[in-house]
């Protein structure tokens, strides 16, 4: 342990960055950006974050431009870590079967000691201001599928609605029985795949859904069936009308009616207990390893450093958690109003926005 956290802090206090070093380098992350520009998936994720992060710092991609990582010069790197690999900047996580005491020598026997703090400002905090109508931006791609993310502004990371959302996405996509899974795999064959995600910041976070889908199952398909030669005739010299017309509901539709009955339906009392089952037991099982530990109290030290919450204490938040609190969150949170649609693909977005206007029950 000892070695490791010298060699760590060594790295970030003394590492010579050369300048050629960074000349190299910056092939190495140009080629990386390179690569994730051409996939799909990601394309998509950009495009939502900088559609519903609008103007505030989240929309800003840490890995930046081709242009200025190019651009770079040492100095800037030099003076960039300056800035912010500071003491008052650093959080050092640690798993660990030592003591405290323990880790603690270690680290005052290490270079970490000779960090200092500095007077620039670290975080500058937003406030967030929430749409008044759906915003829909679709963009066009050549590709095989349509790749579809809707998705909701929700509440910061110290916010305890966040466990009440939690449970909601591990109901609608956790596993091959969830709501959407159901309904947009099983009973639709319309999609291949499907989840739900959300994220937490300091100032806020996002609830998405994310899937993809052929062009002609994005919007709800209004199939016309010829009938038969005879009821044809009849249809010719009768009253009976020549066409059988069926609406069959796409991707938007299913997903916007398993929000809605959210909004307006209390979930049974065993698929409430069996969601809970599901969430608490995943989070325990990942609990076990060391990275899943380091992963929670990273967050709770960058988020929520004066009153951290045990992973001990997590499931509790669950077990708290009634049918009656899920329809008041879903409420709150997923309103048409500050709904966000993001497409990847052919669609038409004048289309898009038309469907979503005439969809009344969201």
């Amino acid at each position: 342990m000892q070695v490791a956290i010298d060699v760590l802090s060594e790295i970030l206090l003394h590492s010579l960055l050369r300048k050629k070093d960074i000349e190299y380098e910056k092939n190495v992350v140009v080629e990386e950006l390179i690569s994730y520009l051409d996939d799909p998936n990601n394309l998509i994720s950009k495009q939502f974050n900088t559609h519903i992060f609008k103007d505030t710092p989240l929309t800003l991609e840490p890995i930046g431009t081709i242009e200025n990582i190019n651009n770079f010069t040492r100095s800037e790197v030099v003076n960039y870590m300056n800035k912010y690999y500071t003491s008052d900047n650093m959080h050092i996580i640690i798993s660990s079967n030592l003591s405290f005491k323990r880790i603690q020598h270690m680290l005052n026997q290490s270079a970490f000691t000779k960090f200092t703090p500095t007077s620039v400002r670290k975080n500058l905090p937003f406030q967030y201001i929430p749409n008044e109508t759906t915003s829909v931006e679709v963009k066009y791609k050549n590709i095989k599928q349509e790749k579809i993310i809707i998705g909701f502004p929700i509440c910061d990371y110290n916010n305890d609605d966040k466990y009440v959302l939690n449970l909601v996405s591990e109901l609608l996509t956790a596993n091959m029985s969830s709501r959407l899974f159901v309904d947009l795999r099983e009973k639709n064959p319309l999609v291949y795949n499907v989840t739900s995600e959300v994220e937490y910041y300091q100032d806020m976070g996002i609830f998405y859904i994310q899937t993809e889908t052929e062009l002609r199952n994005v919007v709800d398909i209004d199939n016309t069936v010829i009938d038969t030669a005879n009821e044809f005739l009849q249809s010719l010299f009768g009253k009976k009308p020549l066409y059988n017309r069926k609406t069959e509901k796409g991707v938007l539709s299913i997903i916007f009616d398993n929000i809605r009955d959210l909004q307006k339906n209390e979930i049974s009392k065993k698929e409430l207990e069996a969601t809970k089952q599901s969430i608490v037991g995943s989070y325990l099982l990942n609990s076990e390893s060391s990275e899943a530990v380091i992963g929670h109290y990273e967050q709770e030290s960058i988020y929520n450093y004066s009153n951290i919450t045990s992973i001990r204490n997590i499931p509790k938040k669950y077990d708290k958690i009634k049918s009656k609190d899920i329809l008041k969150i879903c409420n709150k949170y997923f309103t048409k109003q500050t709904m966000f649609v993001n497409i990847l693909g052919k669609s038409n977005e004048n289309s898009i926005k038309q469907f979503i206007s005439n969809y009344k029950k969201f």
